[in-house]
């Protein structure tokens, strides 16, 4: 669990590296629709914010295949970040 909130806080500070405006999500919906729209994924919004918000603010506990899908989602959306960025934010990001 602890390695997949890690991962996608990390996540999050490379999205604002490259856009200021992500700092206006105040959830993990709003991240997560922002994510689909700027960096063309089609993630379903409401299933993978439930379950990142189950895992960073309750007790409740994902099953071990729930949090691998997570994880694997959130390295796709990594890969999309990267494609999607220019080289100015690519060297923002390296140099972070």
């Amino acid at each position: 669990v602890v390695v997949v909130i890690a991962y996608y806080a990390d996540l999050c500070d490379v999205i604002r590296a490259c856009n200021d405006d992500f700092n206006t999500c105040k959830s993990h919906r709003e991240q997560l629709e922002y994510i689909n729209v700027n960096f063309y994924m089609n993630i379903d919004v409401i299933e993978y914010s439930s379950k990142l918000e189950q895992i960073s603010f309750s007790q409740h506990v994902l099953k071990e295949e729930e949090l691998t899908q997570l994880l694997a989602i959130l390295k796709q959306i990594r890969k999309a970040i990267w494609k999607n960025i220019n080289f100015q934010q690519k060297m923002r990001l390296i140099r972070r």
